[in-house]
Order: structure tokens, then sequence, then C-alpha cells
């Protein structure tokens, strides 16, 4: 078991490491096309590979209500932020064309880091003013069509005592200045890829759910507190929902509303 272990390691790095060299080839190949052209041929080559790497080794993308958002319309995409696979997972599941805000160490990976600074904005979250500039830019590539993919909760945790991180606002007020829709989604199980972002790695289902629209027309930037806190309750129930890992959450919730009743009674 322990060698078949080994042997299953070596075989998902090579393809992966396979499909990181292919998708710089891509992304090298379609730089004359400009920001929206080499990101469309980009991001789909890499949804097409994620789904087939993950095939080949065990691994099973289950996406759930991906009927709910329009293909021929811009969201802003928001997610639960648990592990490093998030950004793979996402990058598997969003068939829109989007651009994102990445942390600034990541282009120090080799290979990786030079995709995530063709799809990404890099940003250095320790400066404010780079931040800012962070978010200007990435409402500069939306308004040339793109859609917006974030994790307001900006990073996480190797050993997660909660469901979710505080969010951040940037994300909601990105959606407000430029009026798209967001769409909430949660991501489960993706820890049980690599337990605690490290090898080896193991065979898992991963589910991707996607939840309705939110439509901001209309809402100002005074609504953007409110709106990061529908956003966040719901994402946060539907990981308690469906996370084993915060099961126990669901339990407490239970066992609360239950004594409630009963004092009610």
């Amino acid at each position: 078991m322990f060698i078949l272990r080994i042997l299953h390691n070596i075989w998902a790095v090579i393809l992966f490491g396979l499909l990181v060299i292919s998708a710089i080839l891509v992304a090298f190949l379609t730089a004359p096309l400009g920001e929206r052209g080499r990101l469309r041929y980009l991001l789909r080559f890499c949804q097409r590979a994620i789904n087939i790497w993950a095939k080949l080794v065990g691994v099973k993308l289950n996406i759930v209500n991906s009927h709910l958002v329009d293909p021929n319309r811009e969201y802003v995409f928001v997610a639960n932020h648990i592990a490093n696979g998030d950004v793979v997972i996402m990058t598997a599941a969003i068939e829109h064309i989007f651009t994102a805000i990445g942390k600034k160490e990541v282009e120090n990976m080799p290979f990786l880091g030079y995709l995530f600074k063709r799809v990404c904005v890099l940003v250095d979250r320790k400066d404010p003013e780079d931040r800012r500039r962070s978010v200007e830019e990435v409402k500069r590539r939306a308004k040339h069509g793109l859609s917006v993919t974030l994790f307001p909760e900006g990073t996480f945790k190797d050993e997660p005592t909660e469901p979710l991180l505080p969010f951040h606002s940037g994300a909601f007020r990105i959606a407000v200045d430029l009026q798209l829709p967001i769409v909430p989604m949660v991501l489960i199980n993706v820890r049980a890829l690599l337990t605690n972002n490290k090898l080896p790695m193991h065979p898992c289902t991963i589910t991707c759910i996607y939840t309705p629209p939110i439509e901001v027309a209309g809402l100002t930037q005074d609504d953007v507190p409110a709106l990061k806190e529908m956003v966040f309750n719901r994402i946060r129930n539907l990981v308690i929902e469906h996370e084993p890992m915060f099961a126990h959450f669901k339990k407490e919730g239970e066992a609360t509303n239950t004594s409630a009743q009963a004092k009610a009674g």
C-alpha cells in the first residue's frame, strides 16, 4: 500500500508538471492576442486540463448548480478559502473568463508564478497602497468584459478552527462599483487532496457549489457592509452543512436551537 501511494503521488506530480508546462506554452503563444484573448485561451486550456488531470489521478470534481449563472454575463465570483488547492479547483469550476487578485508571494513559485502573473493581479497584502492599486487594476480589467474571482477571506489557516475567517470588503466594493452580480460559491473537502497542504496526495471527491447570484443593481458603497454580511452568512452556513471538518458546528447549532425551543416551551 505504501509503495502504491508513492507511485500514485509521483504519477500525479508528473502529470501536474506537464499541465503547468503546457499552460505556460499556451500563455506564451497567445500573448499577441491581448489581455482578453490570452485569458480566454489560457483559462479554457487550464479548465479542461485540470479536469483531465483530476480524472487520471482519482480526484472527482463535483460541480453543483453551475446552471444558476448565465454564460453570457460577467460576475464577481467569491468563495471560501481553506487550502492552496482552492485556486486550482475554482479554475476548473468556473467556465467564465476571469481575472483575480493573488498574493504577491506566488510570483516566486517556479513555473506556477509565471501563470499566476498572466491571470491574476498580484498584491502585497501588507502595503495599503498596493492593495488599492490592485483593486483598481481588477476593475479596469473587468470593464473589458472579464468576470472577477476572489477569496474574501484573503488567506487561510493551516489548522482552521472556524468555518470562515472574517471577510475583507474588496470583492463587494468591486461588485458595487461595476454593478456586477455576486455569485457566492462553496468549496468542500479540498483539504482532503493534500492534508495540511503537504504531500502525499490522496484520491478524493471535491465539491464546488454554486449559489444563486445576488444582484447589486442600484446598490452603493453604503450597502457594502450588509452585502458582505449576507454573502458571509450564506457561505458559512453551507460550509457548516457540507464540510466534514466543521460538522460539529452544525451539531452545536442544532443543540442550541433545541435548548431555545425547550425554554420557549
